[in-house]
């Protein structure tokens, strides 16, 4: 039995160490790194597979870097020194892991080769050297929003600028510079609305509109106002209220009569000779009554269409033409039944029965119809506008 379990404990730590030969040699290094930690962490006989395996891997992965390093600082890229200091911020944690096991000698007297200097300045240098890119980047772009009134150079500024903030929460002037290339880069839109000022039902559909949720139709990059003509704006948005029909009221009255045989108490069984038929006992023999019931039921249908039109146009100055065109339709459908009855309500069946309600609401009228319309109205509107992509 022992001898089974000594040849057990022997293959699978020859499958093991084979295995981290194997990542070796397919260049698995991370992983064959990271077994091999595993492995060594704690082991006063440390096997000499494993020692090599991550000396091996170790420093692959460290030459690796070093050359991804030297070919990013080659690089006019803005972010090229970020990308150097999340690559030392990688060094840096392997390092720590190899240093804890520092030195790496095996139960065979095989001591890996390991440079484990510090790395925490040369991280240091890839952040300041970010900083500085992010923050000359951020300079540039908006000095260009400044010299031309390019919105989009402003709102690259604040991106850059904002980058500034993964490795310091105040550098520089940045919070300033960032509130100046929001300003710069923020798009004012008027909005107005063009209606039949003669018209009582449209007036009520027009207080709806300017009631429009403005503040939730801005984002970081637009804001939206109530067009004033003193005042000049960088897109001008045009809400023209249609044609509306409010429908005509129908109502349809369906009366009918329903019958139906029900059990009305008990009588007593009469044979062919007109005689009460009695049990074994002597017991007269009862069965249900059956009798025959009649109810009149009325049901009343009423309905009213309405519906609106309106358009969402879009443009840059408004003495040109709209650069989008956009339909907004409306409907309101009013619908409501009742459903009444007189005779024996035993003659009802149970679809009748759970539809029993009396209560039929009025037809809407035109003010009605306009203010429901007037809410839908608005709601289609701010998704139009939602929809136009102005930034």
């Amino acid at each position: 039995m022992r001898t089974l379990l000594y040849t057990l404990i022997f293959t699978l730590t020859l499958v093991s160490c084979k295995s981290i030969e194997t990542m070796v040699e397919k260049g698995e290094y991370e992983k064959a790194f990271s077994h091999a930690v595993d492995k060594l962490a704690g082991e006063k006989n440390k096997k000499t597979k494993y020692v090599k395996g991550l000396e091996k891997a170790y420093n692959e992965l460290n030459s690796k870097d070093l050359k991804k390093i030297a070919s990013l600082e080659r690089s006019t890229a803005v972010s090229k020194w970020e990308e150097i200091y999340d690559v030392y911020g990688k060094m840096i944690s392997r390092r720590d892991k190899a240093a804890a096991l520092v030195p790496l000698v095996s139960e065979d007297g095989y001591e890996a080769d390991l440079d484990v200097s510090d790395l925490s300045a040369l991280r240091l240098d890839a952040r300041d050297n970010a900083l500085e890119a992010y923050y000359h980047k951020g300079m540039e772009m908006l000095a260009s929003a400044r010299s031309h009134r390019d919105k989009e150079a402003a709102r690259e500024a604040k991106r850059w600028l904002e980058k500034t903030e993964r490795f310091t929460a105040s550098y520089k002037d940045v919070s300033l510079l960032k509130r100046e290339a929001l300003e710069l880069g923020i798009m004012h839109i008027a909005i107005d609305i063009k209606w039949d000022k003669t018209s009582e039902i449209t007036k009520t559909i027009y207080d709806k509109m300017v009631a429009l949720r403005l503040e939730k139709l801005g984002n970081e990059w637009e804001r939206y106002y109530l067009f004033n003509k003193n005042i000049e704006y960088d897109k001008y948005i045009v809400v023209e209220l249609g044609n509306y029909d409010f429908g005509a009221e129908r109502e349809n009255v369906n009366n009918y009569e329903m019958v139906a045989m029900v059990e009305d108490g008990l009588e007593y069984l009469y044979d062919d000779k007109g005689k009460i038929v009695k049990d074994s006992l002597g017991n007269k023999i009862t069965i249900p009554r059956k009798v025959l019931t009649k109810a009149w039921v009325s049901e009343i249908y009423r309905e009213k269409y309405s519906n609106m039109e309106a358009r969402v146009l879009l443009y840059d100055e408004l003495k040109s033409l709209p650069v989008v065109n956009t339909p907004v339709n409306v409907y309101h459908e009013f619908k409501d039944s009742a459903i009444s009855y007189t005779g024996d309500k035993r003659a009802l069946n149970k679809e009748v029965l759970n539809r029993l309600d009396s209560h039929i609401a009025n037809f809407p009228s035109d003010r009605d119809a306009a203010e429901i319309l007037g809410n839908y109205l608005a709601t289609g509107v701010e998704n139009a506008i939602r929809k136009l992509n102005i930034s």
